[in-house]
């Protein structure tokens, strides 16, 4: 039609461009970084950052295992900003919530898994982000489960369906680099408890309730408005590297020569050294001594965050009271009860213990006084 005005066409022009805010004379790590740090304001940055980088630049063609990255955080707090970026940087479709099929999910990584119809020749950055979603999603649905699970392993990812009336099975390969997003912590739940080794973290929050430091290194970034900026071509930065025979060189050799560190877990070395050799290919580490250490840090902060009952705690504390709107005070008798249903939901195997809940509390500067919780100071 000679006479219709595209909309993509026109802002595109008018647009901040995201060669404004990709730096090309740096490193890819340090132009992601710095990109995605005026984009995304993390707590924790120094250690979270680096881990978020990393994953937007896997290539599930040259990893045998990838974790599932999990971007955990309350409303507004930049989960679908991060996965926006790596939709463009990777060419894929960003998934939403429930409105979202298995089938549409699985028939998108095909597509994008391969360069031929006989799967015979992988694709660079088959990519599968699934923002807003819940417990709900993945308990209620096996396919959609399956689908993340079976894809964490390519020994792994293979997932049949019949063909109506063919009398046969059609086989789909389901590895891919995965991001989730939510505001559930799915990682605290026990129906769900498959999901949480294969998985790593980018725990998010709103700038109200961040530290200076990471409101301030988010200024110095930018603080980028991504509904401004023009994303066409952006994922060109990356099938332009994994394009490259001496970068996917330099991965290989890297990944070969790597040894698990006593400080890292061998179910999380499975994961780990993938995306370390990344890491080191677009100029995330200096060697592999650096890289280490990082993960071994990351993983302290990690268990610290997740592992012991009180982090669990901690994760249903903070959904809580935000439900409250943080309030001066509230009656001991209704966290019990959200504590119960949690108990009953099986997200706790057992209902914590009151030391538990009363050091948790005090953490988040309430004390219980006969019956009722009071903010403090």
């Amino acid at each position: 039609m000679d006479n219709y005005i595209d909309p993509k066409e026109l802002l595109g022009e008018i647009q901040q461009n995201w060669r404004d805010v990709y730096d090309s004379s740096v490193s890819r790590y340090e132009a992601t970084y710095r990109l995605l740090g005026g984009c995304v304001a993390l707590p924790e940055y120094q250690t979270q950052l680096p881990n978020l980088v990393v994953h937007l630049w896997t290539n599930v063609k040259w990893s045998q295992v990838l974790p599932i990255l999990f971007c955990y955080g309350r409303e507004g707090s930049g989960k679908s900003t991060a996965l926006r970026v790596c939709s463009a940087l990777h060419d894929s479709e960003l998934f939403n919530g429930e409105v979202s099929t298995f089938a549409s999910m699985r028939n998108h990584l095909m597509q994008k898994k391969y360069i031929d119809e006989s799967m015979e020749f992988e694709a660079d950055g088959a990519c599968l982000l699934y923002d807003n979603c819940g417990v709900d999603t993945f308990a209620k649905d096996a396919d959609k489960l399956n689908l993340m699970l079976g894809g964490y392993n390519k020994a792994t990812d293979s997932c049949s369906i019949a063909i109506p009336g063919a009398g046969e099975n059609m086989v789909f390969r389901t590895a891919a680099t995965r991001i989730i997003s939510s505001v559930e912590p799915i990682h605290a739940a026990y129906q769900l408890r498959e999901f949480r080794r294969r998985m790593t973290y980018c725990f998010h929050e709103t700038l109200d309730y961040l530290p200076q430091e990471s409101i301030d290194f988010y200024e110095a970034c930018g603080a980028h408005d991504i509904d401004t900026i023009n994303w066409s071509g952006f994922d060109d930065v990356y099938h332009n590297f994994w394009g490259n025979k001496a970068n996917c060189m330099v991965y290989a050799q890297h990944l070969k020569r790597m040894r698990r560190p006593k400080a890292i877990e061998s179910r999380q070395w499975e994961y780990t050294k993938y995306l370390i050799a990344t890491g080191l290919a677009i100029g995330a580490w200096s060697d592999t001594t650096e890289a280490y250490r990082y993960y071994e840090g990351y993983f302290e902060y990690v268990k610290a965050s997740t592992s012991s009952s009180e982090g669990t705690l901690e994760v249903y504390a903070r959904e809580f009271l935000a439900k409250l709107e943080e309030p001066e005070s509230f009656e001991n008798s209704l966290l019990m009860q959200h504590l119960e249903q949690k108990v009953r939901e099986k997200y706790f195997l057992e209902k914590p213990k009151a030391k538990e809940i009363e050091s948790t509390f005090l953490a988040r500067g309430y004390k219980l006084s006969k019956g009722v919780w009071h903010k403090q100071g």
